[in-house]
């Protein structure tokens, strides 16, 4: 463990010098936040760094390289010194009052940091699942110079896919000149601790509460469902433990959390864009609040100001997740929405859709070159949900339980308060009235999950109606608001993709629920200030209890059968290829090693054929990119099975013909300049044509039955 500290620390480091940096920015921007913005500092700037290297990148104006990335930081900070300049009073004065709290911030995020990487040391494999296209793009990006990145799994093209996440830990990466796969796995275990930061740092924000903002924390990023709790149950313990069976609750689809994904190991966009979401959520809180502010209302500086980083933090989310996108923008409508229904003296009431309408519009602008190199290879079209597909309780119960208590809590207080005003016949009628809607709702929809959906979203209504706090706790009502008509909308409605029956809803209850959790995380750590104010009787904390200690079994039993204690490494293609691929780690170590003197752009020949395999393991490992990967993989982001298909019979025609006419000509038609002959291409392919290679490309590579042959 200790050998691997200096890597940990100084992917700290980088990260604690990159959050200095825009620490003056946020301090101003987020004036009515009690944390300041020290929370989301580190984001913040890898964000705006990000943008800068991909925009510079993509119009080839500046290489994409560690030389240049720290110029460009360079450029960041001098408008941040400037801003602290300006403030240098309110900055020194706050800083002397809570320095204490701004290096307790900083222990804590290091310490998380250090907690994942302790259990990624002991999983650090980078195979199975989606890890393989993980690194793969995570190697191409680090490799390119200029965007957008070719596609290590079909050459001559680029990724067609959500790739600036990648890009935000490549950089990282780039700047402290770590292995890539060392990378890989760091980069899983600081999205968990910017993760736990920025979710914390956005209730307390709001709350100035630091038990609730941690609750929210642990909830969001340790916790898991309580699928984990009944299988220890069931099992006596942990010993046969299904740590996958947690995120396939709802049947044909997908239920993951954040441990879930830290423990699975996919680097995916869902994944990385965790703290990036939790910041653009903060800003898109933030904002409608300071416009309805009387200090706000003397000018339009500040709205449009808070405006610009509205688009940027939203717009950032096309190039990272596309699907947190409509979330966003819903949050802020919903905001604007509530606070004008009590706040209607508001200067600029009616100026609130054209704010809206140009945070949307300059998010496009920002981010048009994504727009550009981006092709969808499906139409948004929307279906119906059948009956027979919506969420059965049981299911839902075990997905959501913990968030439901912790709405019931405030809305059980608010409306009794109202309910004891109400005479015995008056309590009478809305008794029987919601078992009446309760009983037709059930009727149309015939599921009992929509029925309670429905229920809680009106829900809220009541509650900012009757919450005598309700200007301060706009934020709380708006999270679950959305989080209820979304699940609501997941019910009821899928986005078609390719995926076919039964798998219709799959992503996007996928995709969706991963946002829910987050907004429901959130909002029960102001829940649970809600209840701390009005200091609840012990039954509520007892109640808290039992909900929230069987969400950490999943956490807990999850990391015991998934931890190989007996092997540390940090190195994902190190842990498992050295041992079980010799060959392989070999040779492809040596492509690395050897890369500046490969042909410019090169292009690899090696075998394709099952995905979610150590097929395509020499592009993945090295960002060079193949003539085919995993095919399904680009069927899925290119919506072409003719291509891939017939990349197939030229791979298998290529290695397998002995017609030295033949070969060249694919050679040429796919611009291959290395061929690799492997442990994969002997057990794929007839060996008989391997002798052509030898009559028309040079060998640079012989050993331990593994052959790379480069063209002359």
């Amino acid at each position: 463990m200790i050998r691997f500290f200096p890597y940990i620390f100084s992917w700290w480091a980088v990260l604690f010098f990159l959050g200095l940096i825009s620490f003056p920015c946020l301090f101003v921007l987020f004036r009515k936040h009690h944390g300041r913005g020290i929370f989301f500092t580190k984001i913040f700037t890898l964000m705006v760094l990000t943008y800068l290297s991909w925009i510079t990148g993509r119009f080839h104006i500046m290489s994409f390289n560690r030389n240049n990335l720290f110029l460009l930081t360079l450029i960041i900070l001098l408008p941040s010194l400037y801003i602290a300049y300006r403030n240098s009073k309110d900055l020194l004065s706050w800083l002397r009052e809570n320095y204490r709290f701004v290096i307790f911030t900083e222990i804590v995020f290091f310490v998380m940091f250090l907690f994942f990487s302790t259990i990624r040391i002991y999983n650090s494999s980078i195979i199975g699942e989606e890890k393989f296209m993980d690194l793969a793009f995570l190697n191409s990006i680090c490799r390119s110079s200029s965007f957008p990145p070719p596609d290590p799994w079909m050459s001559g093209f680029h990724i067609n896919y959500y790739y600036l996440g990648y890009l935000l830990n490549g950089i990282i990466i780039k700047m402290t000149s770590l292995e890539i796969p060392v990378g890989y796995n760091l980069s899983l275990c600081s999205t968990m601790a910017l993760t736990f930061l920025a979710c914390w740092g956005i209730v307390y924000g709001l709350t100035k509460n630091h038990f609730a903002g941690i609750f929210s924390s642990v909830l969001l990023v340790i916790a898991g469902n309580y699928d984990g709790f009944i299988q220890v149950v069931r099992l006596h313990g942990f010993n046969g433990f299904d740590f996958f069976k947690s995120s396939r609750i709802i049947p044909d689809t997908i239920n993951e959390f954040p441990f879930f994904s830290f423990i699975l190991g996919d680097l995916h966009p869902h994944y990385t864009s965790l703290p990036l979401f939790i910041f653009a959520l903060s800003i898109c809180l933030l904002w409608p609040g300071e416009i309805f502010s009387e200090e706000t209302c003397s000018g339009i500086y500040r709205p449009l100001i808070l405006m610009f980083f509205t688009s940027f933090s939203t717009g950032f989310l096309f190039g990272s997740n596309f699907w947190n996108v409509p979330t966003c923008f819903f949050i802020i409508c919903l905001s604007f929405l509530f606070l004008n229904m009590f706040n209607s003296k508001n200067i600029y009431k009616d100026k609130v859709p054209l704010f809206i309408a140009g945070a949307v519009i300059f998010s496009i602008i920002l981010f048009i070159p994504f727009f550009i190199d981006f092709h969808s290879p499906t139409k948004i079209v929307i279906k119906i949900v059948s009956p027979e597909q919506r969420t059965f309780v049981k299911h839902f119960l075990i997905c959501f339980s913990m968030f439901i208590f912790m709405f019931l809590s405030p809305l059980y207080l608010i409306l009794k308060q109202e309910f004891d005003k109400l005479k015995e016949n008056q309590k009478i009628v809305w008794i029987y009235g919601i078992l009446a809607v309760a009983i037709v709702l059930y009727c149309i929809f015939q599921t009992g999950t929509l029925m309670f959906l429905i229920f809680f979203s009106l829900s809220v209504f009541a509650m900012i109606k009757f919450d005598r706090n309700k200007e301060k706790n706009i934020w709380l009502w708006s999270l679950w608001f959305a989080g209820f008509f979304i699940l609501i909308c997941c019910e009821l409605f899928y986005l078609h993709d390719n995926y076919g029956h039964p798998y219709e809803r799959m992503n996007t209850v996928f995709k969706f629920h991963y946002q829910i959790l987050v907004l429901f995380s959130i909002a029960s750590g102001g829940a649970l200030h809600f209840m701390k104010e009005r200091k609840v009787s012990r039954l509520f904390w007892l109640l808290f209890i039992l909900f929230f200690i069987p969400t950490l079994f999943y956490s807990c039993a999850s990391s015991y059968v998934k931890l190989d204690r007996s092997k540390a490494e940090l190195n994902g293609m190190k842990s498992y290829m050295e041992c079980e691929h010799q060959s392989d780690f070999t040779a492809i170590n040596w492509l690395n090693e050897h890369y500046s003197s490969l042909p410019k752009e090169p292009v690899i020949l090696e075998a394709t054929k099952d995905a979610y395999s150590y097929y395509s393991r020499v592009s993945t490992n090295t960002g060079i990119p193949t003539v085919l990967g995993w095919g399904n993989h680009e069927f899925v982001w290119r919506g072409d099975w003719n291509t891939v298909q017939k990349r197939q019979e030229d791979i298998k025609l290529l290695y397998e013909t002995d017609d030295l006419n033949k070969a060249i000509d694919l050679i040429n038609k796919y611009g291959v300049s290395i061929v690799y002959w492997g442990e994969m291409e002997r057990n794929t392919y007839s060996q008989e044509g391997l002798s052509k290679f030898y009559r028309i490309m040079n060998v640079i590579y012989d050993k331990d039955g593994t052959v790379i042959f480069q063209k002359k």
